[in-house]
Parts: structure tokens; C-alpha cells; sequence
């Protein structure tokens, strides 16, 4: 009996696991390895923090569809991979055994300006553990604890993060301070001049508190390279992705920032037995890191790995668009549609951004 395994229970397994309900090819095993029984898809996170949806509205239970598609499910955590060996280790020190290995695990948080804020950083990423700390802030304040939080970044997790939690604070009249801080580059490299815009535009409505300086932790706040001091009891970090550090002794090729070198067939360019999606992989084609492209290389995924357990090469190829569709949600039932040049704002985008969320939702329930 061969072996998958799936590590990780990102955005493009959910598309291997569903095609798998379909069964899973003779003589194959899967299983599926995550920290937690359920996804939460970071596309709704901006939406919970400001109300507008239950948790349970933005979480799909990876337990429940590795029922479906007769897949083993592990609650852990891999600490190290070694593709030569074809082998996964856990925090115990036990290693599983593989023939193919699909990851699909992310990437973390880049937080090294903020090593010296310890117990103040709240890192985005994991996903699950961010989530924990918002819901106690979230408690501290309702039991009338003042509190200030600085949100670093300018990117669209940044941006929409931000604007969540002011109009969650506006709303609640919670007692919470909040410094926005983005680098000299401004928010939203990369978008257009009129996406810019229209979401400094909706900053300012919000009566969000914004700076514009390179920022660096200390174990009381945030210094700016302007030298203004801004005092915080919690730091979020919305910095960007780096390369899970488990990646560094994978002996699996990886860029130049160390992220694993994909092929157009998401297949590893080293080790043709290893598959990977999300932000965790890189092609040669430089592409932003975005949730997009897991949802969208996830059928190829499933495809390609079904055809190598079945002794063919794997046939379907993931095409990077240059154009990506992002909605940015800025707080209220509210949010910016940006497509290349083009971008449009009202309520109407923001009910679009929920059709499109709670349909990918629904699909994996």
C-alpha cells in the first residue's frame, strides 16, 4: 500500500479532498495532516472581526470531508520534512512515511523588526492562533479594559484588518485605540493609482489613525523611523509571508527567498514525488502572494496528484494570470473591487466579495 499525504489543510486540499470523494485511486492511502480540525478562510476573516458573520460561517471542518473522501485525518503539527528519505516528522519526534506529498501549508508571518516585542506581537499567521488573540482582545475590552493595539503593514491583509477593527470599535464603542503604520512605500504596493485612492479615502472616513514610517518592535510599542514613539499593548503583524523555517533542511529545491521551486504543474522541480500549492510554493513567473491562486491551482492539484497515483504523468498545468480580481473589504457592509486599471467601490461590491466567499464556503460544507 503507497502512500499521500497531505500536509497542510490549505484552500487548494479542500479541491483534493472533494475530488477524492470520488474514491481514492487502488492501492493509495491519503492522509491529511493539519494543527486543527477546521479551515478558516482567511477571504471572511475581515467580515468576522467587524460582525458581519459568526466564525462558524467562515470555517469548513477538514475532519468532516476526510470522512467523505475516505481520508486519514492527523490533528498535528510537522516540524520537518526530509524529501530525500520521503519522510515527515512530527513534534514527537515520530515520522510518517510517504510516496507523494502534497503541502499546502502557507507561509508565516515575517516578523523580524519585531523580535524584541514578544508577549506584544500578534502575528496574522497561523491563522487560528490570530484568531484566539482577537476573540481575547476582544473579551478585555468588553469587560471595559482599555486597550491600544498597533496594526503594521500596508498590504491588503493590513489594510483590511485595520479597517475591520476600527469600525468593530466605532460600532461597540469598545474602548480601544488603534495606530495604523505602513512603510514609506504607502499601502497597497503593486495596486493601481485609483485603488490607492479609493482606500485612503475610505482610512480617512474611517477615522483610522495612520502612519507612514518603517517601523521596529520594542517591549513596550513601536518605534518609527520618524521618531515617533507609539506606546502599544499589542502589536499585529500584517508584514508580509516568509518560508516556513520547517522548508530550510527539506532538501527540496527552493527560490531565491525559500519558498519551494514549483514546475507548471505545481510538481517541486528537485523531487517530482513532492506537489505543493499556496503560498508555500513560488513558480519561476514572479506572482504576489494571494490566497487566489491556491483556490485556482487547487483542480490542477488534485488532477495531477490523482494521475501520478495512478502511474501517468501529471497532465494539467496551473497558468498564472497577470491580472488578478481582488475586493477589498474596508470595514462597513463596504468594498473596493480592483481588476488591473480598473477598480469600483460600493455596498454592491461588497455584497459581491459575500457571494463569492460564501459560495466557496458552502462548497466544502
Amino acid at each position: 500500500m503507497k502512500t499521500l499525504i497531505l500536509l497542510g489543510g490549505g484552500h487548494a486540499h479542500l479541491a483534493v479532498l472533494k475530488q477524492f470523494e470520488d474514491g481514492v485511486p487502488n492501492g493509495w492511502r491519503v492522509q491529511l495532516l493539519s494543527p486543527s480540525q477546521y479551515q478558516t478562510y482567511s477571504g471572511m476573516l475581515p467580515g468576522w472581526i467587524s460582525g458581519h458573520y459568526a466564525l462558524g460561517d467562515c470555517q469548513i471542518d477538514l475532519q468532516l470531508r476526510c470522512e467523505r473522501a475516505g481520508v486519514e485525518f492527523i490533528v498535528d503539527t510537522a516540524v520537518g520534512i526530509d524529501a530525500d528519505l520521503r519522510l515527515v516528522t512530527l513534534p514527537s519526534g515520530l515520522q510518517l512515511e510517504y510516496d507523494l506529498l502534497s503541502i499546502d501549508i502557507g507561509g508565516e508571518s515575517q516578523v523580524g523588526a519585531f523580535a524584541l516585542s514578544e508577549d506584544l506581537l500578534i502575528p496574522i499567521r497561523p491563522l487560528d492562533e490570530f484568531i484566539q488573540k482577537w476573540i481575547s482582545i476582544i473579551g478585555e475590552l468588553e469587560r471595559a479594559k482599555p486597550l491600544h493595539i498597533a496594526i503594521v503593514g500596508g498590504g491588503a491583509a493590513g489594510v483590511e484588518l485595520a479597517l475591520a477593527m476600527q469600525y468593530t470599535t466605532s460600532q461597540l464603542k469598545l474602548p480601544l485605540e488603534i495606530d495604523f503604520v505602513y512603510s514609506t512605500q504607502g499601502i497597497l504596493p503593486g495596486f493601481s493609482p485609483s485603488v490607492i485612492c479609493r482606500t485612503q479615502q475610505a482610512i480617512a472616513r474611517s477615522g483610522l489613525k495612520q502612519h507612514q514610517a518603517k517601523a521596529q518592535g520594542t517591549g513596550t510599542g513601536l518605534v518609527l523611523s520618524n521618531g515617533e514613539f507609539i506606546h502599544a499593548d499589542f502589536i499585529i503583524a500584517a508584514t508580509g509571508v516568509r518560508a516556513p523555517f520547517l522548508l530550510r533542511d527539506a532538501k527540496l529545491a527552493l527560490n531565491q527567498h525559500g519558498f519551494i521551486a514549483l514546475n507548471a504543474a505545481q510538481q517541486s522541480t528537485s523531487h517530482p514525488n513532492v506537489f505543493a500549492a499556496g503560498d508555500v510554493g513560488s513558480r519561476s513567473m514572479a506572482h504576489a502572494k494571494s490566497g487566489v491562486h491556491a483556490v485556482r491551482a487547487g483542480p490542477v492539484l488534485a488532477q495531477n496528484l490523482i494521475d501520478v497515483m495512478q502511474g501517468l504523468p501529471p497532465k494539467k498545468h496551473y497558468k498564472l494570470r497577470e491580472t488578478t480580481l481582488y475586493l477589498l473589504a474596508t470595514g462597513p457592509q463596504h468594498a473596493i473591487a480592483s481588476w488591473g486599471n480598473f477598480s469600483a467601490e460600493g455596498r454592491w461590491v461588497w455584497y459581491w466579495k459575500r457571494w463569492i466567499d460564501r459560495n466557496f464556503v458552502a462548497k466544502y460544507r
